[in-house]
């Protein structure tokens, strides 16, 4: 285990792709219908197709391209460009910044449609959807946003209850932790936050997790 300054918690895993997972809370996973032919032409579209979705200023948020999760719908990430320079100096710092920044929510397996995977941890809830999105919120938040969403089947993932909402224990496999991060739905390093080559550098092989709050 490696310790960073500001609460920031590494966790490594030997045989895991450099990758760090980022507090889903402050990342906006959207489904994005974007029917063009080639990526750059995509990722040239994206601030037109998501403006009318976000609180921010377009300017102020890093847009991030990700897999496609239906025909010609995309997974995309949006983050304050602040909070992204705050996870990339963090990466820095920790000898990690060849590696990928993936929310979080995206580490827990992906369910059917219309169902969650979700998991409780420290008084917060990690959810990936069956719609190829995600997202995280306190516990205590959840119930309200099970019901706006139709109330969905949940897979509990974790070992501990995820509130009092129905809920069954996860068998769908989807390998483990590294396995599902060898090829995550979205890295955030893209564009002017785009990651470095790891070189000759040991972390190469390892996953590690920014556990920090904000």
């Amino acid at each position: 285990m490696w310790a960073l300054a500001g609460g920031q918690a590494i966790i490594a895993e030997p045989d895991g792709p450099a990758t760090i997972l980022v507090p889903s809370e402050s990342v906006s996973l959207l489904r994005v219908e974007l029917p063009l032919a080639s990526r750059a032409k995509r990722i040239e579209a994206l601030p037109f197709a998501i403006e009318d979705r976000i609180a921010d200023p377009i300017d102020s948020v890093h847009i991030a391209l990700g897999a496609e999760i239906a025909p010609r719908t995309y997974l995309v990430a949006v983050v304050r460009h602040a909070q992204m320079a705050s996870w990339v100096e963090a990466a820095e710092l920790g000898g990690l910044g060849h590696a990928a920044l993936v929310p979080d929510a995206l580490a827990l397996p992906a369910p059917g449609p219309g169902e969650w995977c979700a998991e409780a941890r420290d008084g917060r809830v990690l959810v990936r959807s069956g719609d190829g999105t995600g997202f995280a919120l306190p516990t205590v938040l959840l119930g309200p946003a099970w019901e706006r969403a139709g109330s969905p089947r949940i897979w509990n993932c974790g070992p501990v209850a995820i509130g009092e909402l129905p809920q069954t224990p996860w068998t769908g496999g989807g390998g483990g932790l590294a396995e599902r991060l060898a090829n995550p739905a979205i890295d955030l390093r893209q564009g002017v936050y785009a990651r470095r080559s790891a070189g000759g550098s040991s972390w190469k092989k390892r996953l590690a997790w920014i556990a920090a709050a904000g």
